[in-house]
């Protein structure tokens, strides 16, 4: 059965697509909207607009009859901004009349979905293409730590780098190589392989009076501990394999071998969803650009080059290298996805910041350009790119504070954040930490302040004051004895029995 044809045209201009989205376009947006079907990337400043330009991008294709609104894959790396990007297509599409109410509910959930949730149906459906078996469970972090624990317990030992490191870093180091290797792709057997003649490369370098250096005395003792590693690695995935579960890593590793080895179903894939929009694509790993070039590239016309496949970043806003990902990827995007004729892909940017003024982009900007001295980044619309306010933006501002210690540095900031924030203003307002550890202590100072505060993410959690207090609780039930959980409980917000108020 044939699949049913594309929607009559409703929109066919660059004029009715901003009048149907409620929304006016900048020219740069405008030649990412409304470019021919074909393989694209977009460099995406900070603050312009990558998300409107995705959904004004499908309204042009749905909207023009190109495409069904069906056909569109949109794939990002959280359930959330899944779901926000999948509310937005479905309201842009609504909006211009391209879909119905009906339509749009329908198709949230099924054509925008995370890289992982893609992944994890391809491998639910097609593992045993690859002659293994699917993935019934998903192991969630603790799970992972949990398991590598029993490993790490069971091993008999008798190794000469890892011994005298604790089970806690044992077990840490065996997840962290376990997904490593499965964001890169590599087998224990290569990584095997590799490690002796890299060790010997490495004792072959020049000597400092006679003694390696330090750097290559240490790479050298980290070589020869990942290879005892290994082993640990082999026995958590044999475990892992006979409970018939997996991690994330897992997930995507098999997906990208079902892509490389399994054409019919790239075949079928290319077929059912005529565009790809690929978001944060600077935070791919080398597993995820695997499966999705095998996927939706290729060697000819064919067998996929050409498709229209749009990613969307910023190298300057890559956060997933402990994972894989590296700058380079979106630099390359244009080689990886080659047009029909063979040509790179065409490569579009957005340059207009639409959150912050003049002055704080002119800051931005040079730090930026102390970012592109880094070899690494991309020579396509990556380095060089520069941000610029909208017209008529105010001029905003930059303070720098210096202080004589990390209290008057807190204390100044909770009472700049108190007097900017107001009923209704709070959430325009952030405060970025440089490391998880300093979370708490600004939380706690913010608190005292009486600002509101919403924690994004889950890094230190343990630190916040809440969660101390809800944990100084619990140990003081299992042990009325737990000295330091009863401090802290006294000294906390609730009952404020500090030092100054303890009996001499």
């Amino acid at each position: 059965m044939s699949a049913p044809p594309p929607n009559p045209a409703r929109i066919r201009t660059p004029g009715q697509l901003c009048e149907a989205l409620g929304i006016p376009l900048s020219d740069e947006q405008l030649a990412a909207v409304t470019a021919e079907p074909g393989p694209g990337v977009i460099i995406a400043g900070a603050g312009s607009g990558k998300t409107t330009v995705m959904a004004a991008r499908v309204v042009w294709l749905v909207g023009t009859g190109a495409v069904r609104a069906d056909q569109v894959l949109g794939l990002t790396f959280t359930r959330k901004a899944a779901g926000e990007l999948s509310a937005r297509i479905g309201a842009a599409l609504e909006r211009s009349g391209a879909v119905d109410e009906r339509a749009r509910h329908d198709l949230q959930g099924q054509t925008v979905m995370t890289y992982d949730a893609f992944a994890g149906r391809l491998v639910a459906e097609h593992a045993p293409r690859i002659g293994v078996d699917p993935i019934e469970r998903v192991l969630d972090e603790s799970t992972r730590y949990r398991l590598a624990g029993q490993v790490v317990s069971e091993a008999e030992g008798g190794w000469e780098h890892l011994a005298g490191l604790s089970p806690a870093v044992l077990v840490d180091w065996l997840v962290t190589l376990d997904a490593e290797l499965n964001g890169h792709l590599v087998d224990p057997e290569r990584l095997e392989a590799f490690t002796p003649p890299f060790v010997a490369r490495l004792l072959d370098a020049p000597l400092h009076r006679g003694r390696p250096y330090r750097d290559v005395a240490d790479a050298v003792e980290t070589a020869r501990a990942r290879l005892e590693l290994l082993g640990l690695v082999r026995s958590y995935r044999e475990r892992k394999r006979r409970l018939g579960c997996g991690d994330f890593g897992d997930q995507m590793a098999r997906s990208a071998r079902i892509a490389r080895r399994a054409p019919q179903v790239a075949e079928a894939l290319r077929r059912q969803f005529r565009v790809v929009l690929l978001d944060e694509y600077q935070d791919t790993s080398a597993a995820q650009t695997t499966m999705l070039s095998g996927l939706f590239s290729g060697p000819d016309a064919e067998h996929g080059l050409g498709h229209p496949v749009l990613a969307v970043g910023d190298p300057y806003q890559g956060i997933y290298g402990w994972r894989g990902a590296a700058i380079s990827t979106i630099g390359e995007f244009p080689r990886t996805f080659r047009r029909g004729d063979g040509d790179p892909a065409r490569v579009f940017s957005l340059t207009v910041n639409r959150r912050s003024g003049p002055v704080i982009l002119r800051g931005a900007n040079e730090i930026l350009a102390r970012l592109d001295e880094d070899p690494a980044m991309p020579a396509v619309g990556g380095a060089g790119l520069r941000l610029r306010a909208v017209a008529g933006a105010g001029p905003g501002s930059v303070t720098v504070g210096r202080f004589d210690d990390v209290d008057e540095e807190l204390a100044w900031l909770a009472s700049d954040v108190a007097a900017h924030g107001c009923p209704g203003r709070w959430a325009s307002l952030a405060v970025l930490c440089r490391t998880n550890a300093a979370v708490g202590r600004v939380y706690d100072e913010l608190v005292e302040a009486d600002v509101p505060v919403e924690v994004v993410g889950l890094g230190d959690l343990v630190s916040l004051s809440p969660v101390r207090e809800i944990v100084a609780t619990l140990r003081l039930l299992d042990d009325e004895t737990d000295n330091p959980a009863l401090v802290e409980l006294l000294a906390s917000r609730r009952w404020r029995i500090g030092a100054p108020t303890w009996p001499p």
